[in-house]
């Protein structure tokens, strides 16, 4: 649609929204904007949310809200940008597939108080022009992936994560900067905070990356 209207969801108060794929800012110049809020709450998506087609999405999960879905974009095309926040104990998307934080527009993902998300493999700045950041903040706030976790993929692509303040990360393969031109980097600081990779960690595989460990972190 050629059509740039804005728009907001709201799931609240243990209500549940079934549905198959979804996306948030369609067309340029557009917002979508998904509220899921309290414990019961839940958006049952069969498919892949878009969080920014080609304009602007949000999506806020809080106190115990949930989400569903086989895929997550956060940034989906050049035009779009998202912004995702999981905050509170029991808050989580449970994401069965890959999860891009940036694909090639700009993404922003916060995990806070205990917000959690998982995947397969993960993203941060994926393809060229998309600079994307991920943060993973407080105990309890957790992205889990099964696969690999990537920041910083392809040429033109900047991806930066900071786990800080008891925040977990849990992946196989780890790489920050992975193919030619791109650029990846991690920060992780206080106490309890955990990067856990328990397959290769590759700081600047074919790109450039950078790894900061501080204050406690792991």
């Amino acid at each position: 649609s050629s059509l740039a209207g804005n728009g907001t969801l709201d799931i609240l108060a243990g209500a549940t929204v079934n549905g198959t794929s979804a996306v948030l800012g369609d067309s340029t110049g557009s917002e979508g904007k998904v509220n899921v809020d309290g414990t019961g709450s839940l958006w049952d998506l069969s498919d892949r949310v878009s969080v920014g087609g080609l304009g602007e999405g949000t999506v806020v999960i809080t106190n115990g809200g949930k989400i569903t879905s086989t895929g997550g974009l956060i940034g989906h095309e050049a035009t779009g940008s998202g912004l995702v926040t999981i905050s509170g104990n029991g808050s989580l998307w449970e994401n069965t597939g890959v999860f891009y934080v940036g694909n090639v527009g700009d993404g922003t993902l916060q995990l806070l108080a205990g917000g959690d998300l998982t995947s397969t493999d993960g993203y941060v700045g994926t393809e060229n022009g998309s600079d994307s950041e991920a943060t993973v903040n407080g105990a309890g706030s957790s992205w889990i992936m099964s696969g690999d976790f990537l920041v910083g993929h392809n040429a033109g692509a900047e991806g930066s994560v900071t786990i800080s303040a008891g925040g977990l990360i849990e992946n196989r393969q780890g790489i920050l900067g992975d193919l030619a031109g791109s650029y990846g980097e991690m920060l992780v600081t206080g106490n309890g905070s955990l990067w856990d990779v328990s397959s290769d960690l590759n700081v600047g595989r074919i790109g450039e990356g950078a790894l900061t460990i501080a204050l406690g972190g792991d």
